[in-house]
């Protein structure tokens, strides 16, 4: 496992003992895992969804101009 060391201001730090008593963490190693963790899942679905829209673009563009318009007239 690799170490990291990183600075809390102080009201950061509060807020996560806080946290973590009222969810039962038993440190704050355990809690800024769990954070890190909850925000990588996250991210991995909005690359998701994002590579999802682009797929719907692209598929678009390629029925796009297939069919031809009718007029009033047709």
């Amino acid at each position: 496992m690799e170490n990291v060391c990183l600075r809390l201001d102080s009201a950061l730090s509060k807020q996560i003992e806080k946290d973590m008593k009222e969810f039962r963490y038993s440190t704050k190693t355990e809690f800024i895992r769990e954070a890190i963790r909850s925000k990588l899942k996250e991210l991995e679905e909005e690359r998701k969804r994002n590579e999802g829209w682009k797929a719907l673009v692209a598929a678009k563009g390629i029925f796009k101009g297939k069919g031809k318009a009718k007029t009033d007239e047709e």
